[in-house]
């Protein structure tokens, strides 16, 4: 990095700041700081909701499943998309006429407050507050530990034993460094900052981040001869390891030639199914509902009550679906498939490491400083996201209800450098981000089925939440630390989403819930149009057709281009005319928003 790239880097970090410091002024009441009082419009949450879930694991772990796998391997976190599609059409609206500050609180709607929901209530708060939060957080800052650890030069301003006395778990010493600098930038802004503030660094963030992997991509891609030669680089990739890699490994030990090809990863592939056939049939079939986040997730639920209007929720998480599965992964794909046709020996940390890698080759200086700085503040924005969620659990449902606004004021701001270093010392001993992702995917696959279901079945009690709960966290545990051989991911997922299923609707059946408080509930938060499944059913039609669109066209077919601009606007047309619908009924219906 050249001084010039540092002064950009260092200009990004004080606009962020900057930005984050000057709407925390605004922040004086407990709605305002956890819910920006209400008042984001559609553009505003669904950007930050795009932006707060591009942290700096992002793009390492896109990139590094296409280097070693090809696109298909996405498939365990783009089956996701269904669960989304759900929110946006059945649950976006619903959310937002509870009025609730937490996804917790809706419990106390739900089921009132008596022993076992507010156990229910306290429970969910503290699950999603401590392990899932700060396990998220802990491989955002290990991300960003990556990242910054790779790209800063901190060899020529420590001494190699130093460095190397700072090693610490799963992470070398420069990358403690680069621990420790993105632990002091989050807990910099975090600790002050609302979700306006939050909302404010994520728009650009957003934009700074985007904008450099579109550029690393558009390098990455200039590099293996455009689309085209991608694609023939990727046939010649499917007979073993590059010529390169050949003559290079049998220089160093003139091995048998088959054998070198035997050691070869598994190709990267231009191919949207791959030979991942199973993982997209589970992936569609469980994802939507066999996990933590079915009925949206604390962050994205948070940005959905932070909406002005039910429309404006509707549409800010049809906009983060469409973005997050469809506009935003292409860039760092790219990068990932041009790793690994042409690099196929992964870095010694796996290809996880190789996007940081290819921004430090590709990228030239003054640019690279412009790069780095989204990345970074991509880190922060994340960061602050998790940290306010946590917090916001704290103050609204963990406290005890005696206490005031000021009060929770104080132990929302002062509960985030706790949680942060918490993060920190996670971060500093996990090894891959994306066997993290798969592990929290599963401990929570049991929790979505009880959370959709208290929106539609009155005979659902509170204790049918907690058994389900209890259930599948075994259930998980015997699966993932269990003393036998840990079954596929899709199976871990089926079984642990079928025992939380299960165990809430025998439940659901042995002792059901009180009537009238679910069909209030349900009068209440009945948002939704009619016939709303129908709708989400067209849109993941629409969704899947241009997502087949972009792979036709990185394959160098230009009819492909043409496929994925109609599906994208198919989508959008299908999106604002629900959005109206949602609007007409807001305004006919007995609440207001």
């Amino acid at each position: 990095m050249t001084s010039l790239d540092f002064y950009l880097l260092a200009a990004v970090l004080i606009a962020t700041l900057g930005l984050g410091l000057l709407a925390a002024k605004k922040e004086t009441t407990g709605e305002d700081f956890l819910l920006a009082g209400r008042s984001l419009t559609w553009w505003a949450a669904g950007t930050s909701m795009v932006a707060t879930t591009f942290a700096v694991d992002t793009p390492l772990v896109v990139a590094g499943l296409c280097a070693s796998d090809g696109i298909a391997a996405n498939w365990f976190w783009w089956g996701l998309l269904g669960s989304h599609l759900f929110v946006t059409f059945g649950l976006a609206a619903r959310w937002r006429a509870t009025r609730c500050t937490t996804d917790a609180e809706v419990v106390a709607l739900r089921y009132g407050e008596g022993p076992t929901a507010s156990l229910l209530r306290r429970l969910r708060a503290l699950y999603f507050m401590v392990p899932i939060n700060l396990f998220v957080l802990g491989w955002v800052l290990h991300a960003g530990a990556k990242v910054l650890g790779s790209l800063i030069p901190f060899h020529r301003w420590f001494s190699a034993e130093l460095l190397a006395q700072l090693a610490w778990g799963s992470l070398d010493g420069a990358a403690i460094l680069g621990l420790i600098a993105s632990l002091l930038i989050a807990l910099a802004y975090g600790t002050v900052a609302g979700l306006r503030g939050v909302v404010w660094t994520d728009l650009l963030q957003f934009s700074l981040a985007m904008g450099g992997a579109l550029l690393l991509a558009w390098l990455a891609l200039d590099l293996s001869g455009g689309a085209a030669g991608l694609a023939a680089l990727i046939d010649g990739r499917s007979a073993g390891l590059p010529q390169a890699d050949l003559q290079l490994l049998l220089a160093l030990a003139p091995l048998d030639g088959e054998v070198l090809l035997g050691i070869s990863p598994g190709p990267a592939a231009l191919d949207l199914l791959g030979g991942h056939g199973d993982l997209v049939i589970s992936a569609l079939l469980l994802s939507w509902w066999a996990n933590k986040n079915a009925d949206g997730g604390g962050v994205l639920v948070q940005r959905m009550l932070a909406c002005r209007s039910r429309k404006d929720a509707t549409l800010a998480m049809g906009w983060f679906t469409a973005a997050h599965y469809l506009i935003r992964p292409w860039a760092w794909m790219v990068v990932g498939l041009v790793v690994g046709v042409l690099f196929a020996l992964p870095p010694a940390s796996g290809f996880e490491q190789s996007y940081p890698d290819a921004m430090l080759s590709l990228i030239p200086p003054g640019l690279l400083g412009l790069a780095l700085g989204g990345m970074v503040a991509a880190l922060v924005s994340t960061a602050d996201t998790h940290l306010h969620w946590g917090a916001s659990y704290l103050a609204n449902d963990l406290l005890p209800k005696t206490s005031n606004d000021a009060q929770r004021l104080k132990w929302a701001r002062w509960s985030q450098p706790p949680m942060a270093l918490a993060a920190a010392i996670i971060a500093a001993h996990l090894g891959s981000i994306a066997g993290a992702w798969k592990i929290l995917l599963v401990l929570g696959a049991g929790l979505g089925a009880p959370t959709l279901l208290r929106w539609y079945l009155p005979r659902l009690a509170a204790g049918a939440e907690l058994s389900a709960f209890a259930s599948s966290t075994a259930c998980a545990a015997l699966l993932l630390w269990g003393p036998w051989p840990r079954p596929g991911f899709a199976l871990q997922m089926a079984l642990v989403g079928g025992t939380g299923l299960l165990t809430c609707l025998f439940h659901s059946w042995r002792w059901p819930g009180d009537f009238e408080r679910a069909k209030s509930f349900m009068k209440l938060s009945d948002a939704a149009p009619h016939r709303w499944w129908l709708w989400a059913l067209a849109a993941l039609v629409l969704l899947l057709t241009a997502a087949a669109g972009a792979v036709s066209a990185l394959s160098g077919n230009g009819t492909g281009i043409i496929t994925f601009v109609a599906g994208l606007a198919g989508y959008t047309l299908l999106l604002s005319r629900f959005a109206l619908a949602v609007d007409r009924k807001d305004a006919m219906g007995p609440q207001a928003a």
